[in-house]
């Protein structure tokens, strides 16, 4: 996985758990042991979705997505793409 600041990795997280709650509700499964990190975070991020409809949460998904901060502020996005010289 590349490196990423907090807010990147909290967004990338937050957008994962949404998803997942949107697609399957309720959290399953037993929660992964704290030394499995990824998994632990991606699963106590849609632990703290429970109780959320699915459409909600799509609907929340969805606005995300749409966010342009979102994307304007990916690091990714921001050292791989110039505008500048972007072709099509």
């Amino acid at each position: 996985m590349l490196p990423c600041s907090a807010a990147e990795d909290y967004t990338v997280t937050h957008r994962d758990a949404l998803r997942t709650q949107a697609t399957l509700g309720d959290v399953q499964g037993k929660q992964p042991w704290a030394v499995q990190l990824e998994a632990r975070a991606k699963w106590d991020a849609w632990a703290k979705l429970k109780g959320m409809s699915k459409e909600e949460a799509m609907q929340h998904y969805i606005n995300l997505l749409e966010d342009p901060e979102v994307w304007e502020n990916h690091e990714l996005l921001k050292s791989k793409y110039n505008p500048d010289t972007f072709t099509i």
